[in-house]
């Protein structure tokens, strides 16, 4: 996998980085060379051997015309809610944890409808909240750091509490 410096990157478990070096390190007397990531959000820094990378399922950060389809999923009416509580709960963390957008934002419509209809439970806002920033943190590498606002418009928010409440 060979990537240019400066590279927007997302890592399958820490969201959004930025490749910003590849230096080379001793290990038992064997020079290997590692990729040097940085969190968008955090202060975080990832070293990743660069003969391996590619089994770190890193994927390119998505492009404007992937973020407008990711608006419109938030756009789009939430699906239907049928499922038990310990079903859908599961059926979102595989979702947030298989770490595409498309699927976050998925979780993220279908939680706030849910939050705007009846509430949601402790851990569903909890689940809200993460799957949230790291759904913004992803779309901010493609509009231009302006995620917050576009999802805030898109979800409709109709308190400022309530809009606290999940951020």
């Amino acid at each position: 996998m060979q990537i240019p410096v400066g590279t927007p990157l997302i890592h399958p478990v820490h969201g959004p980085t930025v490749l910003v070096d590849v230096t080379t390190r001793t290990i038992g007397g064997v020079d290997e060379e590692y990729a040097v990531l940085e969190h968008t959000e955090q202060d975080l820094v990832l070293q990743l051997p660069v003969a391996t990378l590619d089994e770190h399922e890193l994927r390119e950060a998505m492009n404007e015309h992937e973020a407008a389809d990711v608006l419109d999923i938030l756009d789009a009416p939430a699906e239907g809610q049928s499922l038990t509580w310990r079903k859908m709960r599961s059926r979102n963390q595989n979702k947030i944890t298989s770490g595409e957008p498309q699927d976050i934002a998925m979780v993220v419509r279908d939680l706030n409808a849910k939050n705007e209809r009846k509430g949601l439970s402790p851990s569903e806002r909890t689940m809200l909240r993460k799957a949230r920033a790291r759904l913004v943190a992803e779309l901010d590498l493609a509009l231009d750091g302006k995620a917050e606002e576009r999802v805030e418009e898109l979800l409709a928010f109709e308190d400022e509490d309530e809009a606290a409440a999940v951020t």
